[in-house]
């Protein structure tokens, strides 16, 4: 069953981010600068983090699995010396 492109979810950028949280410095009049900058600012980090926090979650996940297969594969091999020794 294939899943459709527009289902998978997107990391959302958070559609009100103050001045001070996009990283954008308010000039002398206090008001800030462009859209763009703000949005390049802000959307980068915020797509990078997500992006990075699920290939982390997977990989932890990977390494749990690897690790848990490992042990038993272990134990196995131990239970089956011990038995000929």
């Amino acid at each position: 069953m294939k899943v459709p492109l527009s289902a998978s979810p997107r990391p959302r950028v958070p559609a009100s981010l103050s001045s001070q949280e996009a990283g954008v410095i308010p000039d002398e009049k206090g008001s800030t600068p462009g859209y763009e900058s703000k949005f390049f600012r802000s959307c980068p980090f915020s797509i990078f983090h997500s992006q990075f926090s699920i290939l982390n979650s997977q990989f932890s996940t990977l390494m749990m699995a690897q690790s848990r297969s490992r042990s038993r594969i272990d134990l196995v091999y131990t239970k089956f010396s011990r038995g000929r020794g």
